[in-house]
């Protein structure tokens, strides 16, 4: 049987924002890049001998240049700009495009360039060696498990793959068999039961609320509030004038897509986000608090800003999603059908009903907050005090880790 440290198991999650891999074992995962890719139409990149995709410095094509070769053995797929540096870096027509929809995988072969990534990039390793240990999204069901243990036999073949709920994970991290675990990821919030360390379907509940959305509207208040339009750094050079002062000059660049655009100004929204933001102690009252000071922020663009109640108003949208109307561009969130999207307490409290009488206390006493989203100071607090305030016949328990990096990488850790 594998287990632990004697077999070096490798554990790979792959999230909606992030893709998280190491040895199991490890405090923390080795690998850590974004779930984005670059996509260039007509990139082509040649497989390898043992059917994977080449390294990220492997041989690359134009699909004009492989005509002719359909009889040459060697495989043509899609070449995909994956890790930081790679996604991040400009090129024309490159569209940033994810793999996952809703949380759960989509487009395999983004999913296999992420793997291979890890694999080969990163760690370094051959997969083949080693047993693979995946984290699947909670919500996830049979048809994508089988797709997922299909892929890595076929494209690495290691000798055991075993795969875990996020929740189940999560709940394990923290050294709980049995909790309600509520993941604030990136692209939503999940609120699942973990009981004897397995995860009760029937109590799962999901919704938008989560990390991309703030980052939304904290991009809108900015625009709004400070008449600023973020500015994405490949946008503009900066250069010392004659005067002593930094002269920002635009640059032009037509070829750029929209996609890229919006990933780059989502990562200064989320810059801001993370520096300035923190959760009000009670339900905010915008008319008692509109002479909050501001605080200062530079953009990458030399551009100061002044962000005052901002700060407070883009994570109350996590506990009253009806204000996200108020933020220009933004529409009501709604649920599959048609329904108003609850706040965060209201989805503890609608997955603690879907389960069973006799394990609902367990449940209440032990709520573990994790997630990148889960990072906003003032966050568990804040979920604690709503629920006690509801829930009257029990002891309302939230429990997170101290650390930030445990919050992010929880599901990994659990592994």
């Amino acid at each position: 049987m594998y287990g632990g440290d004697e077999v070096n198991a490798v554990v790979v999650d792959v999230g909606s924002y992030t893709v998280k891999a190491g040895y199991a074992g490890d405090d923390v995962p080795k690998a850590v890049f974004p779930s984005w890719v670059g996509k260039v139409p007509g990139e082509l990149r040649k497989g390898s001998g043992d059917g994977g995709l080449d390294g990220a410095e492997g041989e690359t094509a134009k699909a004009e240049d492989t005509e002719g070769e359909g009889g040459s053995g060697r495989k043509q797929r899609q070449r995909y700009h994956v890790g930081l540096l790679e996604a991040g870096y400009r090129r024309d027509d490159m569209e940033v495009v994810s793999g996952l929809k809703q949380g759960l995988y989509d487009d395999w072969e983004i999913v296999e360039a992420l793997w291979e990534h890890a694999f080969h990039d990163r760690l370094r390793i051959k997969p083949s060696e080693h047993p693979i240990m995946l984290a699947e999204p909670t919500n996830s069901e049979k048809p994508v498990r089988e797709k997922a243990v299909e892929t890595m036999f076929e494209t690495h073949g290691p000798p055991a793959i075993f795969l875990a709920k996020n929740a189940a994970l999560s709940s394990f991290a923290v050294g709980r068999q049995t909790s309600l675990v509520m993941d604030c990821g990136y692209e939503a919030t999940t609120v699942a039961a973990v009981h004897d360390g397995y995860v009760l379907q029937k109590s799962i509940c999901r919704a938008p609320l989560a990390g991309q959305l703030l980052n939304r509207c904290m991009e809108s208040a900015v625009q709004q509030s400070c008449s600023v339009e973020l500015r994405p750094r490949f946008a503009f050079k900066r250069k010392l004038a004659a005067s002593g002062n930094m002269e920002v000059i635009p640059q032009d660049l037509p070829r750029t897509t929209e996609s890229y655009k919006r990933f780059m100004k989502e990562q200064i929204a989320a810059d801001i986000k993370e520096f300035l933001c923190r959760v009000q102690e009670s339900a905010l009252d915008e008319e008692q608090n509109k002479h909050i000071p501001n605080v200062t922020y530079e953009l990458p663009d030399g551009q100061e800003i002044q962000v005052g109640i901002e700060r407070f108003k883009v994570p109350e949208v996590l506990f009253n999603p009806s204000i996200i109307t108020s933020f220009q561009g933004l529409e009501p969130l709604k649920t599959e059908d048609g329904a108003e999207v609850s706040g965060l307490p209201q989805m503890v409290l609608e997955s603690i009903n879907k389960c069973d009488v006799d394990v609902r206390k367990d449940l209440v006493n032990g709520v573990v907050l994790t997630g990148g989203t889960s990072c906003l100071h003032q966050l568990r607090e804040r979920l604690e005090r709503d629920l006690a305030g509801q829930v009257s016949n029990a002891r309302v328990r939230v429990t997170t880790s101290p650390s930030a990096i445990e919050k992010k990488f929880s599901v990994w850790i659990g592994g």
